[in-house]
């Protein structure tokens, strides 16, 4: 060991210059301890900020104490703005989201970083050539060493193409549910003429010139 004990010689160091040597040991280890633990982390932000990217969403990172947001993810290809564009005041992202679900988008944040529960919302947000996206806002809480909330981490995913088809099929059964009673009118309507004119000839003395629907019935069922 450069700095161990031994017998004073020629030209070596006084006590208080090893004390200083010493001293300098320790605060070089603690550097070169504290300079891994920064590049083990930064290799795990940039595999986390790899993971966002492939899946596709947008990661944001709320610091409900200064109202800070880093948002994390493919951000230029999604929105057309760029992670740094977006990043900072949280208010950078509200103005995006449309107007029309701002004020339900802002109500959802607070009384999720109030209760420290997750909410799952979805709302419009506008790209910045101008398009409107839908997408899906999945949040937790994320708490500090007291238990209180600290910040509110949120995966976003654009849901726009999944929402459009969900908008056809739920209009294309709106419009079968429609024929389908528009045809049950009509058979009622048909029953109700036939009854009409058979009820007419039967007041004429006169045979009835279509079969009932309960005959029909019984004859198939006896068939």
């Amino acid at each position: 060991h450069l700095l161990e004990e031994r017998a004073p010689a020629p030209g070596a160091f006084d006590d208080r210059t090893r004390a200083l040597l010493e001293e300098m040991a320790v605060d070089v280890s603690f550097a070169l301890d504290n300079f891994d633990r920064k590049a083990a982390l930064a290799e795990w932000a940039g595999r986390y900020e790899a993971t966002v990217r492939a899946s596709g969403q947008l990661l944001l990172d709320r610091d409900l104490a200064t109202g800070d947001m880093k948002v994390a993810g493919d951000a230029l290809r999604i929105l057309g703005w760029r992670e740094d564009e977006l990043s900072g005041d949280a208010g950078l992202w509200t103005a995006i989201v449309h107007p029309e679900d701002r004020a339900r988008f802002a109500a959802e944040i607070a009384r999720a970083g109030r209760d420290g529960l997750p909410f799952h919302l979805q709302y419009r947000v506008r790209r910045r050539d101008g398009e409107t996206l839908v997408v899906q806002d999945d949040g937790y809480a994320v708490r500090d060493a007291a238990g209180h909330v600290a910040r509110m981490v949120g995966f976003v995913a654009d849901i726009t193409e999944r929402k459009l088809a969900d908008d056809r099929i739920r209009s294309q059964l709106e419009e079968l549910r429609r024929w389908h009673t528009a045809m049950l009118g009509r058979e009622v309507r048909v029953l109700q003429l036939k009854r009409e004119v058979n009820e007419a000839l039967a007041a004429a003395g006169r045979p009835p010139r279509y079969e009932s629907p309960r005959a029909g019935r019984e004859e198939a069922a006896r068939v």
